[in-house]
């Protein structure tokens, strides 16, 4: 198992620059030996940072921080799954239905800064997939709600939550039935850190709820 993980960690290498760094493979190991749903103890004792995984309605991954390169944070597990996220939006992705190769967008995104979206604020993006789809245009809106909670281990969070509504640009809406769906990302009102999201990025791709279990973590030590 650890020479799998070693041999992920080698091929994430090659998205990589010197401003990068690689965990210890047997510090996490151990965490890889069966997908058991992370207890809050096992969280605060890892010495890296962990993202449980959920892919619709299919059994969960835990998954550990790999690399930091610049704003990008590289996900991986034992089992094959692959998220490399900037500011809390996936931008690549490799082990699902349909895989993010590429994404692009000329606008500022507005998860760089969530605090300042409002009703006015749109976006848009093209991506690229692993099943031959290239340019896909998602055009969004975004809703800002304050003043949330959320229950993660156990526990509530003081969270305000931003929601970004997809539509398919008017090229692809012929393509494809579901035409529109709504990604929903939670940050804790304190730190501003992301701690749970819920997106997709293509009609028919998976959704893939994460949930920042070591931001969770520390979060809940600040406030005993």
């Amino acid at each position: 198992m650890l020479k799998q993980f070693a041999c992920a960690a080698l091929a994430l290498s090659t998205l990589s620059c010197s401003s990068s760094y690689l965990i210890h493979v047997d510090a996490v190991g151990a965490l890889f030996k069966e997908q058991e749903p992370l207890s809050l103890d096992v969280v605060k004792s890892s010495e890296v940072d962990l993202l449980s995984v959920l892919i619709d309605d299919r059994p969960f991954s835990n998954v550990a921080l790999a690399f930091i390169e610049q704003s990008k944070r590289k996900w991986m597990s034992n089992d094959g799954v692959l998220l490399i996220e900037e500011n809390g939006r996936l931008v690549r992705t490799i082990g699902f239905s349909i895989s993010l190769v590429h994404s692009f967008s000329p606008q500022k995104d507005p998860l760089i800064d969530p605090q300042s979206i409002s009703s006015l604020t749109k976006w848009h993006r093209r991506v690229d997939v692993d099943n031959g789809q290239y340019g896909l245009e998602l055009l969004s809106t975004f809703r800002l709600e304050p003043g949330a909670s959320i229950e993660l281990f156990d526990n509530h969070l003081d969270v305000f939550v931003v929601f970004e509504d997809i539509h398919l640009g008017s090229e692809e809406t012929l393509l494809f039935t579901d035409r529109g769906w709504t990604n929903i990302y939670w940050f804790h009102t304190v730190s501003g850190e992301l701690v749970k999201s819920s997106q997709k990025f293509h009609p028919d791709g998976d959704n893939i709820t994460s949930v920042y279990a070591s931001r969770v973590a520390r979060a809940l030590n600040k406030v005993e």
